[in-house]
């Protein structure tokens, strides 16, 4: 529920729309949550910075598809010796 951006979307709920996971997006999850929260501490964990710009890196579910090469292979090779390649044409 969160864009390329690092925003939440609209689909996360009018309360976290808009809002960055890294900014304001963080006290507004507390906020929602203030009322079922039965213990707090504080917690020092590692977290995966970008070498290039220390920014943060959050990790992003995308929608992804496979394809398994082997159900193809054997008629692949037959077709690829079929195929001519001409240099020095252009």
């Amino acid at each position: 529920m969160v864009d390329k951006e690092g925003n939440f979307v609209k689909t996360a709920g009018t309360d976290l729309a808009g809002k960055n996971i890294m900014g304001d997006g963080v006290e507004a999850i507390k906020e929602l949550l203030k009322n079922d929260i039965i213990h707090t501490a504080e917690l020092v964990h590692s977290y995966p910075y970008d070498w290039r710009t220390n920014k943060p890196v959050f990790m992003l579910a995308s929608e992804q598809w496979f394809f398994d090469c082997s159900a193809v292979k054997d008629n692949a090779l037959v077709c690829l010796k079929k195929i001519k390649i001409a240099f020095g044409l252009f």
